[in-house]
This record gives structure tokens, C-alpha cells and sequence, in this order.
């Protein structure tokens, strides 16, 4: 039986691979038991989170042990992107600054985003603390830049 977070993880991980115009080499990183975030040609890490919520807005918690986990793979990439699974409408792709910039641990150590969409427009992203100044597209299309700006165009499989 296909699990509810592999078909979701499986549509972020897709759209990477199909958008990227090079070959990618996707790792895991598990460190605290559960697979939720990966490398990308060992220099970017993505970290998933998914809602099962049908529409928006579609809430993300962060605990103290998903913002350890943030922290180490700052730690070892050179780039950390947060890939929002939002149930079956889209998908949104936040830098580790962007992150940082619009949220801040609450009692407990939780953090906390929303995601909000009217319909036919670009998704607005809520920190616990303040909202992303600007709206994001569908899709992975700043992650993509990114991975194809840095590509190691010298180790590169054939």
C-alpha cells in the first residue's frame, strides 16, 4: 500500500526532477527517524512538509525537533529550501530565510506557517510572526534556478 506522505513526497520530488534541465542526484537525509527532507546534488537540501487539508488555508507546525533538523542541514548545504505540500492544489517552495524572516519559536519551541490562495491567483505564505512580503507561484521554479545556477557542470554524470 502507497502511504499518504510517500504519494506526497512523490509529487514534490516530480516536479523536481521533471523541471530540472540536468540530471540531479537526489539523497536522503534522515536524521531524526523520518524521511522528510533530501539533497540535491549534495549542495541543496529540501526539507517536505505536506497538509491533507483539500483547500486553503493550509496550516504547517514546525516542532522543536523539524527546527533542529533545519538547523543541521543549514548546516551541511550550502542551500535549504522548504518545499509546502498543500493537499491536492499546489505546491510552494520557501528558502530557509524566507523562513526565518517570517517566523519564531513559540512556547515549546513550535513555529507555525499558513498558506492561503484565493483561486487563480499565486499562494501567500503567514509566519507565526509576520507574513512573506510577496506572493509565490506554484511550483519549485526559484529552487530550480537555484540547482541549475550551481550546477557542477565538471562532475556531471555523462
Amino acid at each position: 500500500m502507497i502511504t499518504e506522505v510517500d504519494r506526497y513526497h512523490g509529487v514534490a520530488l516530480r516536479l523536481i526532477i521533471a523541471g530540472s534541465e540536468k540530471p540531479i542526484v537526489i539523497g536522503k537525509c534522515d536524521t531524526y527517524g523520518r524521511l522528510n527532507s533530501y539533497s540535491l546534488d549534495k549542495r541543496i537540501a529540501i526539507y517536505l512538509k505536506h497538509s491533507t487539508k483539500r483547500l486553503a488555508p493550509w496550516a504547517f507546525s514546525f516542532t522543536v525537533d523539524h527546527l533542529k533538523e533545519l538547523v543541521e542541514l543549514r548546516a551541511r548545504y550550502a542551500s535549504v529550501w522548504i518545499i509546502l505540500i498543500c493537499g491536492l492544489d499546489g505546491v510552494v517552495g520557501i528558502s530557509l530565510a524566507e523562513f526565518a524572516s517570517i517566523t519564531a519559536s513559540r512556547p515549546g519551541g513550535v513555529a507555525s506557517l499558513r498558506v492561503d490562495r484565493a483561486p487563480r491567483t499565486m499562494y501567500r505564505v503567514f509566519g507565526n510572526e509576520s507574513p512573506l512580503q510577496f506572493a509565490k507561484p506554484n511550483g519549485v521554479s526559484a529552487l530550480l534556478s537555484e540547482l541549475s545556477a550551481t550546477f557542477d557542470y565538471e562532475n556531471a554524470a555523462p
